[in-house]
């Protein structure tokens, strides 16, 4: 083979290739009989087929000297003899089929030698077989009828079973006419040819035909190892069989395989990994040949039938298998010498695997079906087997364990301790069923993995985070500082405090010195005495905005104050996509010594798009002196509209990458909070719903409430695998009722820190609690704790 060739020929994971042309791929037979040929050509008395060469001649004159040229050529071109196999002056020889004698051509007596050694019927069942085999023949049979009229009245229905010389002499006749030269048809290599197979419990039967006219039979007994084999595995060994016992018609040629069993048509047709062990190792045999499977019911196969029931007991030789495919290693007649390369078990968990397969009463029964043979129609199979019709033509039993291809069946006591060797390594769903597939199968295995994978608690503490919800944008505003939005940031080392409208998104930034909650509300309480009261403001839930200080200016102003949920910026993610921006131009400013307020102008001026002005035209109505020229009004009601259309917009393009909205959660429904610095997830319970949009009050183990986005909630399944409980003592510790924000560092509790630390300042100037005239403190309702009011 060239070496080009060589390359595409590897086998064994890519370690060896061919360097000549071996047997079994589609075009080796062509090329070697097309060298042959060439090699041949023009020598007198030779012809070939194959590897079979034939030299005769009219005498044995003509014979020594057809022999000698072919001799010369041999050695001329590298043609190389077998001295073993090599026959010379032979008076007859079989050469293809046929038998060449001095005296003509007559069939191979080989070819009927089954029909001749088939043993005596000893029930009517086999009779009856025997004379539908005749019957199928009866064309090729002179005067059948009267032949046949004799043994017929053995199968009637008050006849007794008494066989003695008289039906014995009638069924030898019988035998000798079928084997006949006018019952077997001469091979004809230009006609289709058929090879009809069938099994029993008790031997092959094979029947080369073309035209419906019989060329060859052929039988065998089985062994007792192959006789213990199942009904799907000795339909196939038949197979083999009639391939290997005429490879001289078959070999090089496309054919036809008949069969009564018909999950060998699907087997035969899927790759060879998809079959069980035994039955790769038979299709390995028959590569090398083109053939396709055809189903035929049993009835119309008499002529393999008949033989497979009948075999000839003299015939019981062995048949050639390979007995290693893939690592597996397999011998017979030793089957504790079989070794389960398809699953890592120790030979302990071996002997374990197959006593429990034998305990489970489904496998038992699925074992029977596979020995025996599945009936035709599901609906005949019990119940509890139907689940393994749709792949029954995978199913195969060896040393009694139950295989689906290279899958072993687990039995019910053992899938829990699979389960959590599959998932000891903690791999997500899809990746553990993956993982399953490789070795091991049972019914119902994908729900079973996928149960267990939600409920492992090592996988809920570090799941990942929820899916992104579809966005829930805040209502837009109808007119100018109505919704303020506000937040600080950094710059090298300096604080910056950013407020933003939410119409005209007219931003306000000025450099903090202090960022406590008191100087937010100072500056913040300045603008609105520039611009007005706003009906509401945005904010995150940083301490600056949940001081005392900053619940008292909301309070005393009427300002509606929304916090954002803790941990979660995107639910505020107006202010933070301004953060970004006045970030981005603060930073420039500064490097390269611009004027920052300068920068601020020419932001407020800027046309937001192509509809609508600047930030500045819309919160004034009219145009702010720049150095460029100033814009007209194109009219408020406009710009409202196409607010809500950019605000419609934003929603479908973040929709576009989010899945629907994560289902509510109950009152004392248990879930699992995200701890947004470690990134693990812990247990708590669902107090109740908060007054803000997909936000809840829940409860940890240590007591404590504290209010979290739906996004950052989970619900907890119950677990597959029974597992320790959680220590009573955490369920004993003392209760907090106040709402806290942060994750403790513990793997097992929230623990929260306190909001902030007022300065003395904010300490000397709260306000005395209230009373009632009876002299009564007044207590903040429990749903403000999180305030300061």
């Amino acid at each position: 083979m060239k070496l080009s060739q060589q390359e595409i020929s590897n086998f064994t994971n890519l370690r060896y290739c061919w360097k000549r042309l071996p047997f079994g791929l589609s075009v080796s037979q062509d090329i070697f009989q097309a060298k042959m040929d060439q090699i041949l050509e023009g020598l007198q008395g030779v012809v070939s087929i194959a590897d079979d060469i034939a030299v005769y001649g009219k005498n044995e004159e003509e014979h020594d000297r057809n022999l000698i040229n072919l001799m010369e050529r041999a050695a001329n071109t590298g043609l190389v003899f077998n001295s073993e196999k090599c026959n010379i002056k032979q008076n007859q020889i079989s050469f293809f089929g046929n038998q060449y004698t001095a005296n003509g051509i007559r069939p191979d007596p080989a070819k009927v030698r089954d029909i001749q050694k088939m043993p005596t019927p000893q029930n009517k069942d086999e009779l009856h077989r025997f004379i539908g085999m005749l019957s199928y023949l009866s064309p090729y049979i002179p005067r059948f009828a009267d032949k046949a009229h004799t043994l017929r009245g053995l199968l009637k229905n008050n006849a007794p079973w008494v066989w003695d010389t008289n039906y014995q002499n009638c069924f030898d006749d019988l035998k000798t006419m079928i084997t006949e030269d006018a019952c077997l048809k001469y091979y004809d290599p230009g006609l289709t040819i058929t090879l009809e197979v069938d099994a029993s419990q008790k031997g092959l039967g094979v029947a080369l035909v073309q035209n419906n006219q019989p060329i060859a039979f052929g039988s065998k007994t089985l062994t007792d190892t192959q006789s213990r084999y199942s009904n799907i595995e000795r339909e196939m060994l038949a197979i083999v069989y009639g391939i290997q016992r005429y490879h001289t018609y078959l070999y090089g040629k496309g054919f036809i395989v008949i069969t009564d069993h018909k999950p060998l048509v699907t087997i035969c047709r899927k790759q060879l990994h998809a079959a069980p062990p035994r039955l790769q190792r038979m299709l390995v045999q028959v590569q090398g040949y083109n053939f396709e499977v055809m189903y035929r019911p049993g009835p119309q196969m008499v002529l393999a039938d008949t033989l497979s029931r009948l075999p000839n007991p003299e015939n019981s030789s062995e048949i050639e298998l390979d007995e290693r495919i893939d690592g597996l290693i397999f011998e017979p007649e030793d089957p504790e010498m079989y070794t389960i390369a398809l699953i890592n078990f120790s030979p302990d968990k071996q002997n374990t695997l197959r006593a429990e397969t034998s305990k489970d009463l489904k496998l038992s029964a699925l074992k029977e079906v596979i020995h025996q043979g599945w009936p035709e129609k599901i609906q005949d199979l019990p119940k509890h087997l139907r689940a393994f019709w749709a792949f029954r033509d995978e199913l195969g039993i060896e040393t009694g364990v139950i295989f689906k291809g290279r899958q072993v069946l687990i039995p019910d006591s053992m899938t829990e301790s699979i389960l959590k060797q599959l998932h000891s390594s903690h791999q997500g769903i899809e990746k553990t069923r993956r993982l399953a597939r490789e070795s091991v199968y049972w019914i119902k295995m994908n729900d079973d993995i996928e149960k267990m994978c939600r409920s492992c608690s090592v996988c809920i503490e570090y799941q990942d985070a929820n899916p992104k919800e579809p966005l829930q944008p805040h209502k837009v505003p109808t007119k100018p500082w109505q919704s303020l939005a506000s937040d600080l940031f950094e710059v090298n080392g300096r604080h910056y405090l950013l407020t933003v409208d939410r119409y005209s998104k007219f931003p306000m930034v000025d450099e903090m010195h202090s960022t406590s909650s008191h100087a937010v509300a100072q500056k913040i309480q300045a603008y609105v005495s520039l611009f007005g009261r706003p009906d509401e403001i945005l904010t995150d839930n940083g301490t600056q905005y949940t001081g005392e200080a900053f619940k008292r200016f909301t309070k005393e102003w009427g300002v509606k104050h929304i916090t954002s949920s803790p941990h979660y910026p995107k639910s505020n993610g107006f202010i933070e996509r301004h953060v970004r921006h006045i970030k981005s131009i603060v930073k420039k400013t500064l490097k390269y010594g611009g004027n920052l307020q300068m920068a601020l102008l020419q932001i407020r001026a800027t046309p937001i798009d192509s509809k609508l002005p600047s930030p500045a035209e819309l919160i004034f109505g009219r145009p702010v002196t720049t150095l460029l020229p100033s814009r007209t009004d194109p009219g408020k009601e406009e710009h409202r509209l196409h607010l809500e259309q950019r605000t419609v917009n934003m929603k479908e393009h973040h929709d576009r990458n989010s899945r629907k909205e994560l289902p509510p959660l109950q009152p004392g429904q248990h879930v699992t909070v995200l701890n947004k610095e470690r990134g693990t997830w812990h247990p708590a319970t669902v107090v109740e719903k908060s007054t803000e949009p997909r936000s809840y009050i829940v409860q940890t183990p240590n007591g404590n409430q504290i209010r979290r986005c739906r996004s950052h909630l989970r619900e907890l399944f119950k677990p597959h695998i029974q597992i320790n409980e959680r220590r009573n003592q955490i369920a004993e510790a003392p209760q907090q009722t106040q709402h806290q924000e942060d994750c403790n560092d513990s793997a097992e509790t929230i623990t929260e820190t306190p909001c902030t630390t007022t300065t003395n300042y904010e300490r000397q100037n709260s306000p005395p609690p209230t009373c009632t005239r009876s002299g009564r403190v007044i207590n903040k309702p429990s749903r403000y704790k999180d305030f300061d009011l």
